[in-house]
């Protein structure tokens, strides 16, 4: 249910964003949003939480890497975006977020020196 309120949120987003003159998709957009904050905070009373992951150092224990990407911005082992959040009930993960981790700087690959076989051969 959480998954499908996120969802939810994230496509009336896209909506509001293209089409700013429709008040209708922010005013829906804000009522999804505190349902799923009400949701989260009466599941929170007993003890599950989202895990946190963007920004975040990679942790195997709480995060499923689907995707390594080179950044120049986000440092190496760095979770840079988030495609399914986890949650953990007090200190068991139940599911880990399904997240994108830096790589680091792309390599740059240094060009080969061609060499002329005219200079190398003799006359």
């Amino acid at each position: 249910m959480l998954d499908s309120l996120e969802a939810a949120i994230k496509s009336v987003a896209e909506k509001v964003n293209v089409d700013d003159t429709n008040t209708e998709f922010a005013t829906f957009s804000e009522g999804v949003q505190l349902v799923q904050k009400q949701l989260l905070d009466a599941l929170k009373l007993h003890g599950l939480t989202p895990i946190e992951s963007l920004g975040e150092t990679f942790d195997p224990a709480r995060h499923q890497a689907i995707l390594a990407v080179p950044s120049d911005e986000v440092a190496e082992g760095k979770v840079v975006e988030e495609y399914q959040r986890g949650y953990q009930l007090h200190a068991r993960v139940l599911r880990a977020s399904q997240v994108v981790v830096s790589q680091g700087t792309a390599a740059v690959e240094e060009p080969v020196p061609e060499t002329d076989d005219s200079e190398t051969q003799e006359t």
